[in-house]
């Protein structure tokens, strides 16, 4: 998980580098407490990605994850009330290449995961996006390619744009009609972010 949260001294992280990981059947019941934000995560999630700017995910296995293969999201997907000003709920500037997804999303779990099921079908497609952006950040209706979320590379794959902020939880058969499936605009390439060197480690 690469994630920020509202409500904490250190906030807003951006340029993290997620690679050559294997996350494979990574379906084991979630632990933490009851209340944390962390509860709220589906069993079985591969990689997820919420609130967080610029970050590149590249050559990673994500396999056998029974409810998703990535989700990309924004804080305003989880449903819970924003409160702290400083804080941005988007994530922008994510760039997913050259992975590998395979079998992911064959039996959603949680609560997020179910719905989601609903709306998209069993399997569920290997990545997912809620489509949430910054509306101030739009010209001429799209945004700049730092405040994108793009991929490239990554198999034969299925991707989705739910569009979240258009969705009606009530009724997901209407909603269904929202959903993108491949779309173009999440085709493209971003800068690849610099490697994290520590001054301490040689």
């Amino acid at each position: 998980m690469v994630f920020d949260l509202p409500g904490l001294q250190v906030k807003n992280g951006r340029n993290v580098k997620v690679h050559d990981n294997q996350m494979v059947g990574n379906n084991h019941a979630n632990f933490a407490p009851e209340g944390n934000m962390v509860a709220d995560v589906a069993p079985g999630t591969g990689l997820m990605v919420m609130a967080t700017d610029h970050v590149e995910l590249l050559k990673n296995t994500v396999k056998d994850n029974k409810t998703y293969g990535l989700i990309v999201v924004s804080f305003l997907a989880t449903g819970r009330k924003l409160e702290d000003k400083d804080y941005d709920p988007i994530s922008e500037g994510v760039y997913v290449h050259d992975n590998t997804f395979e079998g992911n999303g064959k039996e959603p779990a949680g609560k997020r995961g179910q719905l989601l099921a609903q709306l998209l079908g069993t399997p569920m497609p290997e990545v997912i996006y809620d489509g949430i952006v910054n509306k101030d950040k739009l010209a001429d209706g799209k945004l700049r390619d730092e405040n994108r979320v793009v991929f490239k590379d990554n198999g034969p794959i299925s991707v989705v744009n739910i569009h979240w902020d258009q969705l009606d939880p009530a009724n997901l058969a209407k909603s269904k009609d929202k959903v993108e499936r491949n779309p173009k605009s999440l085709e493209g390439e971003l800068p690849s972010l610099p490697p994290v060197k520590l001054a301490e480690v040689k």
